[in-house]
């Protein structure tokens, strides 16, 4: 079971925070609200009010930094069946998967 739980994860994508509640973030706390009167007003992380707060402090900014490395081979679709697949027949091997 703990494998599964294990594969599945791999599968999970974060939610993405709106430019509207960074800027909602960074607006609150320079007008000296605490991060955890922000976080739990808009639903977040403590820890993510605070990283929003700090990198709009290094950058100026509260837009998400380009990424690097390789993209992805595999489609949402994909992702999709596999993890199905993964929850259906949880024992099963990756040669079993393939085919």
């Amino acid at each position: 079971m703990q494998e599964l739980t294990i594969l599945t994860t791999l599968f999970v994508e974060m939610v993405r925070i709106s430019q509207d509640i960074r800027q909602h973030i960074v607006v609150q706390m320079s007008n000296g609200k605490g991060q955890r009167g922000v976080a739990r007003e808009l639903n977040v992380g403590q820890t993510t009010a605070r990283q929003i707060r700090q990198r709009f402090l290094d950058t100026e900014s509260t837009k998400d930094s380009p990424k690097c490395g390789r993209p992805m081979k595999s489609s949402d679709r994909k992702r999709r069946f596999l993890s199905r697949l993964l929850n259906a027949k949880p024992f099963s091997s990756a040669r079993e998967c393939y085919e």
